[in-house]
């Protein structure tokens, strides 16, 4: 009989990862991403980071995130939230010199709970934010067209219900027009002096 070992059973390897490792990992996103302690101090970033920061690694390394990128007077609010409470995770919208980014940040905690460190992403959503915009501005546009459309029909429903012609009309094409709108009933009209212009010319 075929019995499942528990894992205890199993010599536990360490698994270790040299700095370099590292770089080469975080360098791997396009997006810049850095590595901060309790004390919210970078231990590293990749080249992203450094990129939008406008700062090389001597400068950045070890000082507190807010004085490299993002710039403000202390850390992010949801970074505050998560690295003070239970969350293992933040995610926030900022605007940076007409640059919307998304910042994403996944807490590391003990076994204890205690927060150790933390991992963020800034992704660069400004392209996408922008085509949101386009796309209500399109559709309420559309819907501003539909209600201006819908408008001009009852106008024209209303001249048609009313006045002489519209009651010439419904009578030569055969509408009740209470049920077809101005449109409708023009084109109607047109095909029926179409057929008797038609009509004319053959007879003649």
């Amino acid at each position: 009989m075929n019995t499942i070992q528990e894992a205890s059973e199993y010599p536990v390897t360490q698994l270790t990862i040299s700095i370099e490792q590292l770089h080469y990992i975080l360098d791997s996103i396009t997006a810049p991403a850095f590595l901060h302690d309790e004390q919210f101090r970078i231990l590293l970033a990749n080249k992203a980071y450094y990129q939008v920061a406008h700062k090389t690694e001597a400068d950045s390394s070890g000082q507190f995130y807010w004085q490299s990128f993002p710039l403000r007077d202390g850390p992010l609010p949801g970074c505050i939230a998560a690295t003070t409470g239970t969350e293992m995770d933040s995610q926030e919208e900022l605007t940076i010199d007409d640059k919307t980014y998304l910042s994403q940040g996944i807490v590391v905690r003990d076994t204890q709970g205690k927060f150790t460190y933390a991992f963020h992403v800034f992704t660069n959503v400004t392209t996408l934010r922008a085509s949101e915009a386009n796309l209500k501005a399109t559709e309420a546009q559309l819907k501003a067209s539909e209600a201006n459309l819908k408008a001009s029909d009852d106008k024209f429903q209303y001249f048609f219900d009313h006045s002489p012609i519209g009651k010439s009309i419904t009578q030569l094409t055969g509408e009740n027009r209470g049920k077809s709108s101005f449109l409708r009933h023009a084109r109607l009209y047109q095909r029926r002096v179409n057929s008797q212009q038609m009509a004319r010319y053959f007879a003649s």
